[in-house]
């Protein structure tokens, strides 16, 4: 059995490659992630972010088979070719379209991106609008305002509460398979679900272990 990394009041951690600890897992009920997006970002030392297409395609494969039934909830970027290959693996699945307020530097063809794109596979637990535009993003300058843990890619955490209101049921377990700085824990802690992480990078287990241990609420409102 792996040691956890950290577990308190149903959130637990695990320092590791995920496909290496999966297999040691219970089953989840859905699996909300915000995950490499295999476009060179330098995560640490044990991160590569830059597979060939099918490289990325079959690790896209190996994960969804290691989570078993669990549905999904997957926040994506804008570039096409990891677009696709989500897509390609989770054909089923629903789109979110969140609204990027401020417009971002990086150009795709000439146009400037200003959207982000979820895929969920789970039916939500009640009426919900498929475009979101009350939540912000790093990049969007002071629109902005919450914490970025020195993390190249972090998922603000208003919007992964928002997930786990749209989607989780109060018994349901939630994993995220990378989880960086605990933003999804974070969140789920704040509505009181259970969720486990794993992140390969001890740098970002040790802040999501801080941010846990936050009493205040983490600019959740």
């Amino acid at each position: 059995m792996i040691k956890p990394y950290y577990e308190e009041n149903g959130i637990v951690i695990y320092h590791g490659d995920c496909r290496e600890i999966l297999p040691e897992l219970e089953p989840v009920d859905l699996v909300l992630t915000d995950p490499p997006y295999n476009v060179g970002i330098n995560y640490g030392d044990n991160s590569n972010d830059k597979l060939t297409v099918e490289q990325y395609d079959a690790a896209i494969k190996i994960l969804r088979t290691m989570c078993g039934n669990a549905d999904w909830a997957i926040l994506l970027g804008s570039k096409t070719e990891t677009l696709l290959t989500w897509w390609n693996n989770f054909p089923e699945a629903k789109q979110i379209i969140v609204r990027v307020g401020a417009s971002v530097n990086t150009v795709l063809g000439g146009f400037r991106p200003q959207y982000r794109s979820i895929l969920v596979t789970r039916k939500s637990s009640k009426w919900w609008s498929d475009l979101w535009e009350d939540i912000r993003f790093p990049g969007e300058g002071y629109y902005f305002n919450e914490p970025r843990f020195n993390h190249p890619c972090h998922a603000p955490l208003r919007l992964m509460s928002k997930l786990i209101e749209c989607l989780c049921l109060p018994e349901d377990k939630i994993l995220d398979p990378f989880c960086g700085t605990g933003t999804t824990l974070r969140a789920a802690k704040d509505a009181g679900r259970m969720a486990i992480g794993i992140e390969i990078e001890e740098k970002y287990c040790e802040i999501a272990v801080k941010r846990l241990a936050q009493g205040v609420l983490d600019f959740a409102s």
